[in-house]
């Protein structure tokens, strides 16, 4: 079976304290996998890791191979639409506001 994301002896920490130790993590290619976990339990740095858009301190981390940033997307959790813009305003800004992996 193929895998989409492999972390093997991942540590992330974030000033000086361990936020994610993964042993060894395996997502599955064209399966549904869900991160469950309480609030502040690292199921959005996990996704931070897996998305490029951090590093990890330490371990190993393969994504798709060697899938390129400008390749993946990525949706926040937060509502991010100016509803008193227009769609394309809003397009607009998410593209001006945006920040360079």
């Amino acid at each position: 079976m193929n895998m989409i994301a492999i972390l093997k002896d991942l540590i992330l920490t974030k000033n000086k304290k361990e936020i994610l130790n993964i042993k060894e993590l395996k997502i599955p290619e064209n399966k549904i996998v869900s991160i469950v976990g309480p609030s502040g339990a690292g199921k959005t740095s996990l996704l931070n890791l897996i998305a490029k858009l951090d590093k990890p301190t330490s371990g190993e981390l393969n994504v798709l191979g060697d899938l390129k940033t400008h390749e993946m997307g990525y949706i926040l959790q937060d509502n991010l639409i100016y509803e008193e813009a227009t769609v394309l305003n809003n397009i607009y800004l998410s593209a001006k506001n945006s920040f360079k992996w």
